[in-house]
């Protein structure tokens, strides 16, 4: 999420007029922000690209873990 500030002003300011929001992410975000985040959003993509550490790092320059800990936050806590 890069400008996570503006998509919540935004996903806001939607729902004043009736207008739904889908959130698309690699899944790179923290736990607290992240909340924020999907606290206002209806639904989410949260892109898991692969299932190995191996993929993230050679195709991604990532880590497979901070992805699989996003979609268990968005989806126990949100």
């Amino acid at each position: 999420v890069i400008f996570a500030e503006y998509a919540i002003d935004t996903a806001l300011a939607c729902r004043e007029q009736g207008i739904r929001n889908v959130a698309v992410t690699a899944g790179y975000i923290h736990r607290e922000p992240a909340r924020e985040f999907f606290a206002v959003m209806d639904a989410a993509n949260v892109d898991l690209k692969a299932f190995t550490e191996d993929f993230y790092h050679k195709l991604c320059v990532g880590h497979l873990q901070p992805v699989l800990d996003l979609i268990a936050t968005v989806h126990h806590e949100t």
